[in-house]
């Protein structure tokens, strides 16, 4: 095994002033063996997402199924409410039906 005071030191201002590092490169510098494509945008455009206010829907749900989704929730390692859990629970269940339909 080699002692560190053997190795060769490292020129710190040297790596300073070359900035970055050997093993990455800049992606938003274009590299002389590419040829030059746009960048795409990333995401929705602003204004393109409609937020809709939502419809107030009253359930009627026995008290023994709320207590076992509240045991599902509380055993949920992702703190989550009894709410989002329902409104999850949900929309799994009207796209598994609608996979089904197709």
């Amino acid at each position: 095994m080699s002692s560190l005071l053997n190795r060769p030191q490292l020129d710190i201002e040297k790596f300073i002033n070359k900035g970055g590092t050997s093993t990455t490169v800049n992606p938003l510098m274009p590299d002389d063996n590419q040829s030059e494509t746009p960048r795409r945008q990333r995401g929705r455009p602003k204004g393109s997402i409609k937020e809709e206010p939502p419809m107030r829907v009253e359930m009627r749900i026995p008290p023994r199924i709320l207590e076992k989704i509240d045991q599902v929730v509380l055993q949920d390692p992702i703190l989550t409410s009894r709410h989002a859990w329902l409104l999850k629970a949900i929309l799994e269940k009207v796209e598994r039906d609608l996979d089904n339909i197709d």
